[in-house]
């Protein structure tokens, strides 16, 4: 029940001339309709993916493969990584390789990979995690979480090609 975003995108994008993505809370296509009538160029979609992945089918087969980002917000539990819902709050137990797979198979346009571990904590990036699905990922991948001083940034180019970091 946001649909003051909805205006705020409107604003957001009236003078401005670069693209715009937008997330969270996207539940079906009529909220995808409003946001690109509102001047959105792509949706981020996570948690409504995890639990539906034909939602992400018919996104991009309406509006066409590079209109998608995947968010993937990333724990480790006990050694391996889970793929988060609802703000990381909550398990999906969909471990990460297999979501990544699943993603691949259906060709979206490209991977926001979060750690939600790295996250904030000014510690650099998730090398670890980044290693665990980079020669998978078929798509192009932003990298988020943990990125603070130009060291954490240059670091993570230096060792892989990455389309961007947050």
């Amino acid at each position: 029940n946001r649909d003051n975003i909805y205006s705020i995108i409107d604003k957001i994008t009236d003078n401005i001339f670069i693209p715009i993505n937008v997330g969270g809370g996207i539940q079906d296509i009529d909220h995808i309709k409003k946001l690109l009538n509102c001047g959105a160029d792509r949706v981020i979609i996570n948690s409504a993916g995890l639990r539906n992945i034909n939602f992400l089918k018919e996104i991009k087969n309406i509006f066409g493969d590079q209109f998608l980002s995947v968010s993937i917000e990333v724990k480790k539990i006990k050694s391996k990584y889970y793929c988060m819902m609802d703000h990381g709050r909550e398990n999906s137990n969909i471990e990460l390789k297999y979501w990544v797979k699943q993603l691949n198979e259906i060709a979206i346009g490209e991977i926001i990979l979060n750690s939600i571990d790295h996250d904030g904590m000014k510690n650099g990036f998730d090398i670890s995690l980044i290693n665990e699905v980079y020669d998978i990922i078929k798509c192009p991948l932003v990298v988020s979480g943990g990125g603070y001083s130009l060291d954490d940034f240059s670091s993570v180019l230096s060792k892989f090609k990455i389309d961007g970091l947050c």
